[in-house]
Order: C-alpha cells, then structure tokens, then sequence
C-alpha cells in the first residue's frame, strides 16, 4: 500500500520524510508504528512547556518496545491488541571521558533511541513482576499482566500468548546502514493481513550468503566519539547530520570507541535477549526476552537489516547450560536456552516526522534532550528527559538528576522488586554473578566471539553493549 508521497511543499520547502518512496509490509506495521507515534506524542504533550518546547525543535528517532496480547481486549470484538510498553526518543551519547568518570553509574551513557527503549522495557518487566508476584494492582493491571509462573522453575515467563515487537522510525545505526554486499526487493504490501496479525512467515529468514568477511560485511563498529578521535580515518557511513565535541548519534559509527552501534546491540540482543543479565537470576525471569519483529521507518531495506540484526550472528549456537549459582555453589542446569532469535522484519510507510525542510535546509540532529517513557505499576506512566550530554535527568527535578534508566536506578529497581543478589557489593559485581548463575554471561561472551565480527575494530576491553 503506497501512501501518497509528499514531496515538495508550496514555497520549495520539503518533507522530512519521503514516504512516497516507502511500501508497508502490512497493515500489522503500520499499527506498530502508530501505536508508537502516538504514545510518544502523547508523553510529549504531557510535559510542561519549557521542556515541551524543547522537543520541537530539530529531529530525532524514535524506539518503542510494543506488546501484542493475544488474549485481546474481551467483547465482540476479541481481536489481539497492541500496545506500547516501553519507548525512547535520542540521537546522543556521552562521550568516552565523560563514560570513563561514571564510577557510580548514575549516568545514562547511550541515548540512541533504541537503547532508551530497551532500558525502559526493563523498568516495564520489574513493574510486571511486581504486579504479578504480589497481585498488586487493579483488575485491568492483572488482565494486561505479560507474565504468568512458571511451574519448572517457580520463576516468571512470558505468556505465551504475548510477544514483543519494536518499532523504529529510522534504521539502527552500524551494519544496519552499509548499503553493500545486499539488494533489496521493493516491500509489496500483503492486504490479507489486519492490524492485529503480523506476517506468518516474518521470521523465516534466507540462508545467508557472506562472501566478504574481511571488508567488514558483518563487522561490529562504534558509534562515533568526534572527541575521542584525531583523525576521519575508518568511518563507515554517515547516519545523519550532527556532530561536534557531543558525539553526535548522526556522526559516522567508527572502528574504535567504547559504545557499539545500534545493529550490534541488537544482534548481541538477538542471541541473549533483550532483558539483560539481572532480570534472569533467582526469582525473576525463567527465560529470555526475545522480539518478535523490528518495524522500521526510514531507510528500510530487508536484506540488510536481516544481515546486521540477527543472520550475521548464524553461527551462534546458544547454550542452556548454568554451570554456577547465585551463591557459587555449581547449580543443576535449568531448562533457559540461548538460541539465535531472527525478528520478523517489516517496513512502515506511517511518517513520525512530519515537518518540512526549508530551502536549502536539512536534517537538523543537533538536539540533546532525549525521552524515555514506560509503562509502570497501577496503570501508571513515567516519562523523563535525559541530557544526553551529561546522561542526567533534566526532566522532571527532583532531589538528584539520577535518570530511572541509569545503571543505578536499575540496581535499585532491582533490589525492590527482586532482593539484591546474594554477595554482590555493587551494580557489576551484581550482573556479574546473576550473568555466570544463569549462563547468559557465557551466551553473551559466545555472541561476541562470533568470526568476522571484529575484523575491522579492535575490541575494547570495556566496550559496551547495554
């Protein structure tokens, strides 16, 4: 379904999006996308307007995490609903000195958008675990419940009914971007599909074929630190405008550095989960997180969105072995395999942004402040601003700046809802041994290690893929 282009504006100003060159997958991807629009909308028009006015200006990306229930909404018409859960909006990240100073993690490092939404989703599942262990909550709270227990494990798993999709309104930066070594077909959209189902065969992917390891076909690249770098040298493409001394989320992902780029973090999350380490320990989740399906605006091309979120990852084989416990002593191995998740990948053709260049104008990602929105406990909401120059909560203040989404308040989230883990004296120390107990430490090592990666950067010995 080809949605009218719009092109040049009265005056010779242009959009800001060419959807007139954009096919939807289906009518499911578009629903993702404006489900995720208008939530992102809606957290906007919530804040005051210093803040609101902040966020009018320039572009950015937009991330969110959507849960399709299957169990639907009850009533004549029972169809699946989906619904946003989780969502950021940012082009920024802190630079390497300032990550470097963030003893304490206190500070939101990456604010590319779909870190933001990933970290929310975790504030999400904390608060889901929550209503689900202590029945806390409203009757709608239990009907929208994701979780149900797990009887092997008296842990908690995903219902099975439920899945996890992500939106984006431009392609990931990193591998995702590289137009090279992939055609792609043009998207022709499948009518027979409503919003609610998406398609049968999404995550049936092609055998992939890759003939140019040593050029950098499936290589892991930084994002960009311009303050970090003393020379052009071994940039990979351009995602954007921006740039300067904030390390700009536009500005070319690069070959060294200390923040992997968006297509490489979500490959890693695409082996391991998306839940992260902590959420897998004692009393929490019986297995990982997986997403079901990556909706794109921008710059969608399958085939090499397929080779840089999950196909490049082929020959990880996962693990469901658990070799350590929480409290050192060797634990009987649980049933939560690791495995290779290939996400349906679909194309959106519903603009997020709307607006228009003037003559001789482009893009404009000079923005700092980004958004994080979640859905919490008791129907309630959260959304903030983070200075993503800084990584503080700018929005709203209180009596520090420390972002719901830092490394800290995590730890602390986590200790609410799940207890700290035993002999843990800190945030690493913590994700450390629930990492060794439930064998997504060795996973995630695994998914690293995977050949052709690092081809083109040097590993850094603290490089980071949260």
């Amino acid at each position: 379904r080809v949605r009218p282009a719009r092109g040049m504006t009265a005056g010779g100003a242009r959009s800001a999006e060419k959807v007139g060159r954009r096919v939807s997958t289906c009518a499911f991807a578009d629903a993702i996308a404006r489900v995720s629009i208008a939530a992102h909308d809606a957290a906007v028009a919530s804040l005051p307007d210093p803040e609101r006015a902040r966020l009018s200006s320039g572009q950015t990306v937009l991330a969110s995490i959507v849960v399709r229930d299957g169990r639907g909404g009850g009533g004549e018409n029972d169809r699946a609903r989906v619904r946003v859960v989780a969502l950021g909006a940012g082009t920024k990240f802190m630079t390497s000195s300032s990550i470097d100073s963030d003893a304490r993690g206190v500070r939101v490092r990456d604010c590319h958008a779909e870190v933001l939404a990933r970290r929310a989703l975790k504030r999400f599942l904390y608060a889901q675990i929550d209503i689900a262990r202590a029945r806390r909550g409203t009757v709608a709270d239990a009907r929208s419940c994701v979780l149900e227990r797990d009887a092997r494990s008296n842990r908690w798993s995903i219902r099975p009914d439920v899945t996890f999709h992500m939106y984006t309104s431009s392609t990931p930066c990193g591998n995702a971007t590289v137009k090279r070594w992939a055609r792609g077909a043009k998207e022709v959209f499948d009518d027979a599909l409503d919003e609610s189902t998406p398609p049968p065969d999404a995550k049936t992917h092609e055998k992939p074929s890759f003939g140019s390891v040593h050029e950098g076909q499936l290589a892991f690249t930084y994002k960009r630190d311009k303050t970090a770098l003393e020379d052009d040298g071994g940039e990979i493409r351009e995602r954007g405008g921006g740039g300067g001394g904030d390390a700009a989320a536009g500005a070319a992902v690069h070959i060294t550095g200390r923040l992997l780029s968006c297509s490489d973090k979500l490959a890693v999350w695409n082996c391991v989960g998306v839940q992260g380490a902590l959420l897998l320990c004692e009393n929490a989740l019986s297995s990982p997180v997986y997403l079901a399906s990556v909706t794109v605006g921008r710059k969608f091309n399958r085939a090499i969105l397929r080779r840089a979120l999950c196909c490049r990852m082929h020959r990880f084989r996962g693990t469901d072995a658990i070799s350590v416990a929480e409290d050192g002593t060797a634990a009987e191995p649980r049933s939560r395999v690791f495995a290779l998740n290939h996400p349906g990948t679909m194309c959106t053709a519903v603009p997020f942004d709307v607006g228009t260049y003037a003559p001789g104008e482009g893009a404009n990602f000079d923005r700092a402040d980004a958004l994080v929105w979640w859905e919490g406990r008791d129907g309630g909401e959260t959304r903030e601003l983070i200075d993503a120059r800084t990584g503080s909560r700018s929005f709203p203040r209180g009596d520090d700046d420390i972002s719901g989404v830092s490394r800290a308040a995590l730890l602390r989230e986590h200790e609410s809802v799940i207890g700290p883990v035993r002999e843990a004296s800190c945030y690493e120390d913590m994700k450390r041994r629930a990492g060794d107990a439930s064998g997504y430490a060795a996973a995630k090592t695994a998914a690293l290690s995977q050949p052709g990666l690092w081809v083109l950067s040097t590993t850094h010995h603290r490089a980071e893929v949260r």
